[in-house]
């Protein structure tokens, strides 16, 4: 008996991973979008800041959905690893110095994140 309720707690707390996948959407990333967030989320570190910044300036900051882009995976330093948000917080000043517009939305955004969050009482966001 004991044993059925552990199990029927456990379930309800961890739901059926096969019916969760069905609600889940696959994001299909464009390669720019997948070099950008690997190079921001997988590559950078401090021995490779340099490489990164020269690897962001060389893409094509003319076309709207490539800065786009990139302000995204900026945007969202959760997903990079906590001893690296210094680092994107580097690469988006050095790349105000080259692109103004960038390290303005970027505050900007990030502000308007830390004003949501605490304005809203929601875990996990």
């Amino acid at each position: 008996r004991h044993e059925t309720l552990v199990d029927g707690a456990f379930f309800s707390t961890r739901p059926n991973e096969s019916r969760h996948k069905q609600f889940r959407k696959e994001k299909v990333l464009t390669p720019v979008q997948q070099y950008v967030r690997h190079l921001v989320q997988n590559e950078l570190n401090r021995h490779t800041l340099k490489r990164v910044l020269k690897q962001l300036r060389k893409l094509d900051w003319d076309d709207s959905n490539t800065t786009t882009n990139v302000l995204k995976v900026l945007r969202k330093t959760g997903r990079t690893k906590f001893s690296c948000i210094h680092l994107v917080a580097s690469i988006t000043a050095s790349l105000g110095g080259y692109y103004p517009h960038v390290s303005v939305q970027v505050v900007d955004s990030v502000l308007e994140d830390i004003r949501y969050g605490m304005e809203t009482d929601v875990p996990g966001e």
